[in-house]
């Protein structure tokens, strides 16, 4: 700072927010705006330290040790006035920056919310705090999101000073110090200054992969289950619940059981099961935020007696994770809880200091609660106060002087009573065309003047109020004022009209199979609507069964949810709905039937030759109630016995001879109560002998055909009528079909081993068949790469290997001899040994006279 011949007053004007204001000076007897254009950081640094923040490399720090902290001073002298300054700087706000850290907790990224303020580390009091608030610091502290608002674990050094309060961020602020709030310049509430764990944040580090987030809501003592949705699901899965490894357990003596598949059981939820739950897959990890629904504790009583002159607490206290907010309103108006006669304690309660007569009336404690970034639930409670007035007393007796042992009589008159108020003004719900009576005062004296009023509208002056045929109309704040000499009395309640709740739609009786889903609903309305709740044979639900429901204007509609139902799940379930005003309930049972189960045997079954006997036996579980058999999808025929002894939980079927018209596929079926059927099936092949059927060839052997065509009958010929002549172009037809033929079995692997025009037949239309297979060989199946050359294969049977595709030739040789000479008859007289030698020697047959030289 520049320096100056005399000291000024300086002071931080704030709007909100008290790090963002502007600095005035006084002089010429009134405050101004200081310009502070020309400041450098040092001296911007240290009008924020005398503010009681810091710019100071504490600054964005998530956590920081709190031993080495020291106190800093600031002067507050300046001895410098500038009196020329821009409007602009003139208006220019100055921002003190505040330092936030996360500290006293185990959790790893999740602690308490600390500020730097006058030189020391502070809490903020938890009044007003939600998820924006957290956004803000996650964002300040450089993580990922936010995740949750509280945390479960239990923090240290609860005794820290609360040095911030009512902060009040939208969610969109870069960081704290740009959102409204209190410090500690102020007077710190007196809920806050027994918030012990203070303000809380849960953060999400950058480093991880998140596959989700989810909010969970559950009611002290409920059952509940949690299932880890991140994919993968064969990988082992580890919970992490508040910071704190599970291991996994199914024994009964545990409340919290955690399993393998990545399931999580909780019985009897209890305000410990709060807080943040992580499941672990690999390198991914879910996140779950529990939230424990907030509830009014037993000390939170519906009436309460006060005393005038004296000090009064009016109790009210709720639980909840994270824990509810209260608020304190009187016949709808809230109470200015700023030190004076009202004041909120640390639990909730409302202390009034001293009473007084015009206390009495209808207290209304509200509870909310904020859970995620979307959700904020509240309930009110009403609690009808009375304040008890001490009543004026004249004592009278005798007025000389009284002597020891003189016998005296004294009077004690009650010569003022104040109005004592009757104690049923309190808040009524009354049934929709009923009657309501109740009177104002019980007594009083002198006389007592009675008031009544609704909303405000005066009704009538009688001490008793009476309303015939309550309608929806007659909802709303009455009051009643009486006075007397003695003193004035008042007192207001609250009319609900209401209607006794009724089931619009009842559950209905289901069947279903074990494993299977099934779904009950059941829909209420009354007024107010009521509340759905579900028994399972007058008791708890079971594991693994979900309710949910959804309230609608009129009515709410509630579904019991069993995603994988179990034998165990059987029995009566019941819907129960409740209002103010009454309760109704309708039931519906569920029954689960097993699968039916059937094997049938012998399977596979041998084969079977016509005339031999069938037997099958079909075995089925204890849910079978009806076994039956078919064969190819239709009844079983009348041929067949049929036994079935179910006690035993067998069937059999039996034929005693089998014909070629049984083979097919036999089916045993195994039917349950329900209708579910179970198949087991088996094929049945019943071999009959072949029957080979060929075609009739009328012109007989082709050896025989052509010795008749030139006029030769002997006994080769075994044809029908007479036999045609016969050209060149027939015998080359011959030659060529015959040659076809032998390549289509030599392609099949088949070796002839006999081929001769005897053994080639005839039809009409002069189609060679190549007949007589008695001789055939064949050694391979069909297919690539399978086939032996056939000259090997004749060799091996009649030749030596260098004489095979000698033979082959010779062998179709022999055979166009025949066809050219019209059946003539080759090596004419020679014996066989001797055709052997000549043909191996190299001898060959001579072309006939009659033959062409180009055929």
């Amino acid at each position: 700072m520049s320096s100056c011949h005399e000291e000024f007053p300086l002071r931080f004007t704030t709007e909100g927010n008290p790090s963002v204001g502007t600095m005035e000076i006084y002089t010429n007897s009134s405050w101004q705006k200081l310009c502070i254009s020309n400041w450098n950081k040092a001296e911007e640094d240290l009008m924020c330290m005398a503010m009681g923040y810091s710019n100071s490399s504490y600054y964005g720090r998530w956590y920081e040790d709190s031993d080495n902290e020291s106190e800093t001073s600031i002067n507050y002298n300046c001895t410098t006035i500038l009196t020329k300054c821009g409007e602009h700087f003139s208006n220019k706000l100055q921002l003190c920056k505040v330092a936030v850290r996360l500290n006293g907790a185990n959790v790893e990224y999740g602690r308490r919310v600390e500020v730097f303020y006058k030189g020391k580390w502070g809490k903020i009091c938890a009044n007003g705090w939600d998820f924006n608030d957290v956004k803000v610091i996650c964002r300040q502290l450089g993580f990922e999101e936010a995740l949750a608002e509280f945390i479960g674990s239990d923090v240290e050094g609860e005794n820290i000073t609360t040095v911030i309060f009512d902060v009040s961020c939208t969610g969109n602020e870069v960081e704290l110090a740009s959102c409204t709030r209190s410090d500690g310049k102020l007077h710190v509430p007196g809920q806050c200054q027994g918030d012990g764990k203070g303000s809380q944040a849960l953060c999400q580090p950058k480093n991880k992969q998140v596959m989700g987030k989810k909010e969970l809501f559950f009611d002290i003592g409920s059952n509940e289950n949690l299932h880890c949705s991140i994919l993968n699901k064969t990988s082992f899965a580890r919970w992490i619940i508040n910071g704190k490894k599970m291991q996994n357990t199914t024994s009964p003596s545990e409340r919290v059981q955690t399993k393998k598949d990545g399931e999580l059981v909780i019985e009897n939820v209890q305000l410990s099961d709060g807080g943040t739950y992580e499941c672990h897959r690999m390198e991914y990890v879910q996140y779950y935020t529990v939230y424990i629904n907030a509830r009014f504790t037993e000390n939170t009583q519906g009436e309460r007696s006060l005393t005038a002159d004296k000090f009064g607490i009016i109790n009210c206290n709720a639980e909840g994770k994270p824990p509810p907010q209260i608020t304190w309103s009187k016949q709808g108006r809230n109470l200015l809880l700023n030190g004076g006669r009202f004041s909120q304690m640390p639990s909730g309660s409302l202390r009034i200091d001293p009473v007084q007569p015009e206390d009495n009336g209808t207290y209304i404690c509200t509870m909310k609660q904020n859970k995620g970034p979307t959700r904020v639930t509240s309930a009110p409670k009403n609690i009808l106060v009375s304040v008890i007035v001490r009543p004026e007393l004249n004592v009278s007796g005798a007025s000389n002087l009284i002597r020891e042992g003189d016998n005296v009589t004294l009077t004690c008159k009650i010569i003022q009573v104040p109005p004592q108020l009757d104690s049923g003004l309190k808040n009524h719900s009354v049934t929709l065309n009923s009657t309501f009576t109740t009177p104002c005062f019980v007594k009083g004296s002198p006389p007592v003047s009675v008031n009544w009023s609704k909303d405000g509208e005066a009704l009538v002056n009688n001490n008793t109020l009476i309303i015939k045929h309550v309608t929806f109309d007659d909802k709303g704040f009455y009051e009643c004022v009486a006075e007397n000499l003695a003193g004035k009395a008042n007192s207001s309640f609250w009319i609900d009209v209401t209607v006794s709740p009724w089931i619009l739609l009842s559950p209905v009786n289901q069947s279903v199979i074990v494993g299977d889903p099934v779904n009950f609903t059941c829909r209420a309305s009354g007024v107010p609507t009521p509340k759905v709740m579900w028994t399972f044979n007058s008791g708890k639900l079971q594991s693994g069964i979900n309710q949910i429901n959804f309230e609608r204007d009129l009515f709410v509609e509630s579904y019991l949810e069993m995603l994988r139902t179990t034998k165990e799940m059987e029995g009566t379930y019941e819907c129960t709905a409740e209002n103010k005003a009454n309760t109704t309930s309708s039931s519906a049972t569920l029954q689960v039937f097993e699968k039916p189960t059937v094997e049938l045997s012998p399977k596979p079954y041998p084969t079977l030759t016509s005339g031999d006997e069938l037997r099958l036996t079909c075995i089925v579980n204890k849910a079978t109630v009806n076994i039956s058999w078919k064969k190819d999808g239709d009844k079983i025929k009348k041929r067949a016995d049929i036994f079935t002894q179910l006690d035993e939980k067998k069937g059999y079927l039996h034929i005693a001879k089998v014909v070629e018209e049984d083979s097919g596929v036999y089916s045993c079926e195994a039917r349950n109560r329900l209708g579910n059927v179970a198949r087991s099936n088996v094929t049945i092949n019943v071999n009959f002998h072949p029957i080979l059927i060929m075609e009739y060839l009328p012109c007989g052997d082709l050896l025989g055909y052509m010795r008749k065509c030139r006029g030769i009958k002997d006994r080769y010929y075994l044809g029908e009528g007479r036999a045609q002549d016969l050209d060149n172009y027939d015998l080359v037809l011959f030659a060529k079909q015959i040659a076809a033929g032998m390549v289509f079995l030599g392609s099949r692997g088949i070796i002839h081993r006999d081929l001769a025009a005897r053994n080639v037949l005839l039809d009409n239309n002069y189609v060679c068949k190549v007949t007589d297979f008695g001789m055939a060989y064949q050694n391979f199946k069909y297919g690539h790469g399978n086939a032996k050359k056939v000259a090997d294969l004749l060799c091996l049977a009649f030749f030596t290997v260098p004489l095979a595709k000698k033979f082959l030739r010779w062998s179709y040789g022999i055979v166009l001899y025949e066809i050219v000479t019209l059946g003539g008859i080759p090596y004419d007289g020679w014996s066989e040994g001797n055709v052997v030698a000549q043909v191996t020697r190299g001898y060959k047959l001579p072309k006939p006279d009659h033959v062409d030289d180009k055929l």
